[in-house]
């Protein structure tokens, strides 16, 4: 017999917690993309956006389907596995994931 170790319970339920808000709340999926401008359109160059920041991104991209809360109320270990998660669900980058990453471990 197995003996399962205590931290790796505290993992098992927050990932199982998360699951289950997924499938109650669900996420849009990604957002609608504006058609393309003028410029665009014209062949012209257009600059490319500024990166954003790991609190622009995660005020962003988890809130649009969630509220957001303290990020101390999910261990760093249940946040890799949401930010693993929901990188499969909507358009994250793996910089994107990064920033975020990094926002919510120093908070």
């Amino acid at each position: 017999m197995h003996i399962i170790h205590i931290r790796q319970i505290a993992v098992l339920a927050g990932v199982l917690m998360i699951a289950a808000a997924l499938m109650i709340g669900g996420c849009g999926g990604p957002a609608a993309k504006a058609p393309p401008g003028p410029a665009a359109a014209s062949g012209e160059q257009v600059a490319a956006p500024a990166a954003k920041t790991g609190v622009q991104l995660w005020a962003e991209q988890c809130g649009r389907c969630h509220n957001l809360r303290d990020p101390a109320w999910r261990t760093p270990d249940q946040r890799e596995v949401a930010l693993h998660h929901m990188r499969l669900r909507v358009p994250l980058t793996g910089e994107d994931q990064r920033e975020i990453t990094k926002f919510l471990a120093n908070r």
